[in-house]
This record gives C-alpha cells, sequence and structure tokens, in this order.
C-alpha cells in the first residue's frame, strides 16, 4: 500500500484532533438514566461498608466530573495506597441514590470474581447524604492515551487493547450490559497495557425485567442504532461502542461523530445504509416506537428528512461497499503511524481481518452481531499477537 493521503477521502475524510468534549446532548435531570426498583437488586448486607476517618480526602476541586459524579483522589489508610472516591452527588434526589445502590450492588458481585479487567473496589461510604465510592487510582484512559502518546498505538497495540476489552466483556456481559463504554472509561498501564474498563453507574442488570427503550443512554459517538429507533436493546451496543472504539483507536478519529441524534442516523447510514422496520426484532413490543422513530429520521420513500440544520449538509449515498472500502483507505493514510508498512506481507490480512470486524458489528439487527466470545473468535483477535 502506498502511503499517499491526498489519494484517498474515506467518507469522514479527515482526523479532527479537536474532540468534542462531550459527546452527548446538553441533557438535565429529566434525561438520566432512569432506574426503579425492579431494575437492580437491594443492597445486600456483604456491602464493604467503610468511614470517612479511613481516607485522607483532600480539598478542592476533583479530577473528573459527570452528570450526577465527581472523581476525587485521596489516600485510603487501611489499606495503605492511593485511590479515588466516586462522589455520587445524591443529596435529596432519590433517583440519584438509587444509580449509586445499584453501582454498590454491582462492584460487590464483580469483587467476589477479581476479574483482572475491572478496577478494584474498597467499598464505599456515606457523608453529607453524598454516597463515595472507593476505587484503586489509575493513571490514564484511553483518550489520553492517544491523544498524548498516538505513536504508541500500533496496529499491534490496538488490537491486544480491543482484545482485553473483549475478554472483559465476556465477564461483564454475564451479568451487566455496561451501557457507557467509550475511551473516556476505559483505563490502561502504559508499561504493561492492561486495561480496566470503569464506571458502572448507567450499567444495567442482565436479569432486569424492565423493557429497555431509552432515547438516550450510551454517550453518543458510540451510540448503538437500535437505541436511536426506539428498539429494545441489550448487550450488544456495547460491543457496536467497543467497534467504534477500536476505529478510534486506529485512526484517532470516531467512526461516527453525530452533532446529534439525526446527524448521527444519517452517518451511520452512509455506512451501513438505511435500516428496514424489520431489522429490530422485537417480538415481545409493538412497532408503533420504532416506526415513529423512522417518521423523525426519513420520508415514506425512505429518503433522508432535512431540516434547518440538515437541509445543506451533504450525506454521502449509501452503496455496499462504502464500509469495507472508507476503512482501506484509512488504513492506507495511517499505514506507517499503525506499523504496517513494517510487515508488508501480513498488512492486507490484518486490513482484512479488520474489515471483518467492523462488518460483523456495524449492522442493524442485532442477533447477527456477534457477541463478546464471538467476536474473540474472529481471525483478527485469534492470529494477532503481541
Amino acid at each position: 500500500m502506498g502511503h499517499n493521503a491526498s489519494s484517498c477521502e474515506p467518507i469522514l475524510s479527515g482526523f479532527n484532533p479537536k474532540r468534542f468534549k462531550s459527546m452527548s446532548p446538553e441533557v438535565d435531570e429529566s434525561m438520566s438514566p432512569e432506574v426503579d426498583e425492579s431494575m437492580s437488586p437491594e443492597v445486600d448486607e456483604s456491602n464493604l461498608v467503610r468511614y470517612k476517618g479511613d481516607f485522607d480526602i483532600p480539598e478542592g476541586k476533583g479530577i473528573g466530573e459527570g452528570m450526577f459524579s465527581n472523581v476525587i483522589k485521596g489516600y485510603d489508610r487501611k489499606n495503605e495506597n492511593e485511590v479515588v472516591f466516586k462522589k455520587v452527588n445524591t443529596k435529596n434526589n432519590s433517583r440519584y441514590v438509587q444509580l449509586a445502590e445499584k453501582e454498590i450492588s454491582i462492584m460487590n458481585k464483580f469483587r467476589k470474581y477479581k476479574n483482572t479487567y475491572i478496577n478494584n473496589y474498597y467499598g464505599y461510604f456515606l457523608h453529607d447524604r453524598d454516597y463515595y465510592l472507593v476505587y484503586d487510582k489509575l493513571d490514564m484512559n484511553l483518550y489520553e492515551l492517544y491523544t498524548g502518546y498516538p505513536d504508541y498505538l500500533t496496529f499491534i497495540a490496538c488490537v491486544n487493547i480491543t482484545r482485553q476489552c473483549l475478554e472483559g466483556l465476556t465477564f461483564i456481559h454475564q451479568f451487566v450490559i455496561h451501557c457507557d463504554l467509550k475511551p473516556e472509561n476505559i483505563m490502561i498501564d502504559k508499561e504493561t497495557q492492561q486495561i480496566k474498563i470503569i464506571d458502572f453507574g448507567s450499567s444495567e442488570f442482565i436479569d432486569s425485567k424492565k423493557k429497555r427503550i431509552y432515547d438516550y443512554v450510551v454517550s453518543r459517538y458510540y451510540r448503538a442504532p437500535e437505541i436511536l429507533y426506539n428498539s429494545i436493546y441489550d448487550q450488544k451496543i456495547d460491543i457496536w461502542s467497543i467497534a467504534c472504539i477500536f476505529f478510534e483507536l486506529l485512526f484517532k478519529s470516531a467512526i461516527f461523530p453525530g452533532k446529534n441524534s439525526r446527524d448521527l442516523v444519517f452517518i451511520i447510514t452512509q455506512y451501513i445504509g438505511i435500516p428496514k422496520v424489520s431489522d429490530f426484532n422485537d417480538n415481545t413490543i409493538a412497532k408503533s416506537g420504532i416506526i415513529e422513530k423512522f417518521r423523525l429520521y426519513f420520508n415514506d420513500d425512505n429518503t433522508f428528512i432535512r431540516d434547518r440544520k440538515t437541509r445543506d449538509k451533504k450525506y454521502v449515498e449509501y452503496d455496499e461497499t462504502n464500509l469495507s472500502e472508507s476503512i482501506s483507505q484509512y488504513f492506507e493514510i495511517n499505514e506507517q503511524e499503525l506499523g504496517l508498512d513494517k510487515y508488508p506481507d501480513n498488512g492486507e490480512y490484518d486490513i482484512n481481518n479488520s474489515i471483518a470486524f467492523f462488518k460483523s458489528v456495524f449492522q442493524y439487527d442485532i442477533t447477527k452481531r456477534p457477541s463478546a466470545e464471538e467476536c474473540l473468535k474472529l481471525e483478527l483477535f485469534r492470529t494477532t499477537f503481541i
């Protein structure tokens, strides 16, 4: 492959170093993940209840902030190690209390198995009506890795990181759907390449009786189409997110950088076409919600509906080769950076295996999208090693 960027114009041409800091729409409390008692088990008596006096907690601003929580560095005197506190700002908000208790319940369950891909959890304490969940301090997430150390991410490193994520999900998906996988929620030790999946505040229990039909779940760039179309979703939304993350590690750019839900729908269709209602296999619910969403996005003749924001925006017409050709072009542009030019005999093989992974994941019908365990059986993850 020749390294000639000027001859290649992928669908999402150009690599924008200015990543949108917030990929989710501006939200208020009414848009936060809905929680009810049927969604998670009660916090049981085996919880690790800690005391504020066990820790040194510095005053001042934390190191991260979410919609209903923020992260603070500190020190665990009992275990003599640096930790971070996920402070869930519950106050008098019963919904946030339920979210905090749900995450505690999830981490208690995970702690019994000591899975290598889950951050160590040391319990929680209550202070001033807020929950503080205590975790190991980790130094770097994947977004910080690829923006701060882009040369580190060779093709093999990207595959190794993604393989670990999938191995972690084979464990996680026995219990919960993560529901917010993105580079910021996957930590990594740069020296060992060991990853840790974090932030289960939005996660949902697999055995929940609640039908999962939310407009707002998962950060927008990583949001699977079944969410966009009001269809019931399952663990496969995490697999869609992981494929998006793999693309982003490789090319330092989001594959589906939608500015809003409508824009995201249009960008996805450029790669995999306009879906049919029958692509969403919801045997347990009426199709009315899905059809209603279709009417927001498409005319009766399956052409895009334009509004003030999208009227003049040009979208590439779908062709069944769009996904494979565009990804091939991205690889061609980034051949040297990914180290593929050092192994000319294997480069084409690695690219074809990568495209096969993307094509298996980026499809509307979740019954055809592979599970984490099935992804690990693909050639890409079976034959590419450090």
